[in-house]
């Protein structure tokens, strides 16, 4: 590799009482290195972030929902508030119903044909949804206030996914222009996904290049083998439900993915500390 991170890191790096040799743990242990001392010369070692995450009717922003919304504080490397909330999209007239069913349906089938939960099935928005338009308003300002100041927002996946679809909402049912900040967001699925790229890719971050733009750059890569979903590739590597205390049949709920994913950063952290020392 021609990246100078590489420059005198050690052959073994010793985590969580072991020693290990894994390339891909390697790679993560030096993308989040670099990005620490990054955000240390703009707003500090990120002690305080939030984690968010959302579940959609589909793929395509441009033609599907959220339908639910998760975000957890966390302050001094530990989370102390976990917030899920569903959108009830039934309140909206403009929103064909059949096919927000048929949607959510064919959403459920896809997933689960790969293993994975699904929980926000139409009868649970209209149930326990609250209006999309006051859940969207509280999480554009939310948003806006943690980048007014200088708190990182970490996603899973987020650039590639999730802004899309929140960018998107924000224009389309709040009338507001909304832009994440190029260095504002942490995107642990991408990081997962360059760590077991080949060399080829060139897969570490570049000296200058902001998260968004090495997020843009990995996921339009497609290698075979690589996997970086949170319940499988990252649960198989971390052990993060054990970590966080809950079932993996829990997983794709909002709540229950940001809980996992502030275990996954904070897994990161841990080994760039290592990689550090």
């Amino acid at each position: 590799m021609s990246n100078e991170w590489y420059d005198g890191f050690d052959e073994d790096v010793e985590f969580d009482g072991r020693a290990t040799t894994a390339l891909a743990i390697k790679r993560i242990a030096i993308m989040t290195q670099q990005w620490f001392k990054e955000f240390a010369e703009k707003r500090g070692f990120p002690d305080d972030y939030v984690v968010v995450d959302i579940e959609t009717s589909g793929f395509r922003p441009e033609l599907n929902l959220i339908c639910s919304i998760g975000h957890g504080w966390v302050k001094n490397r530990k989370i102390s508030k976990l917030y899920d909330t569903y959108l009830n999209w039934s309140l909206e007239p403009t929103v064909e119903q059949t096919k927000l069913q048929q949607d959510l349906e064919k959403t459920q089938l896809s997933m689960e044909s790969k293993g994975a939960c699904f929980h926000h099935t139409y009868k649970k928005l209209v149930c326990e949804g609250q209006s999309p338009g006051k859940v969207l308003e509280y999480y554009h300002d939310l948003f806006q206030k943690a980048i007014d100041s200088g708190i990182m927002l970490v996603m899973h996946n987020g650039w590639a996914f999730d802004v899309r679809f929140l960018e998107g909402h924000f224009r389309r049912w709040l009338g507001k222009d909304f832009t994440f900040p190029e260095d504002s967001i942490y995107d642990t699925g991408i990081c997962e996904k360059a760590s077991q790229l080949d060399p080829s890719y060139d897969p570490m971050p570049r000296i200058g290049e902001t998260m968004h733009d090495f997020s843009k750059r990995i996921s339009g890569i497609r290698a075979r083998g690589v996997r970086w979903a949170l319940d499988s590739h990252c649960e198989e590597t971390y052990g993060l439900f054990k970590l966080a205390g809950v079932s993996p049949g829990d997983a794709h709920r909002s709540a229950t993915d940001c809980l996992v994913m502030y275990h996954l950063f904070e897994q990161h952290r841990a080994l760039a500390e290592a990689a550090d020392g």
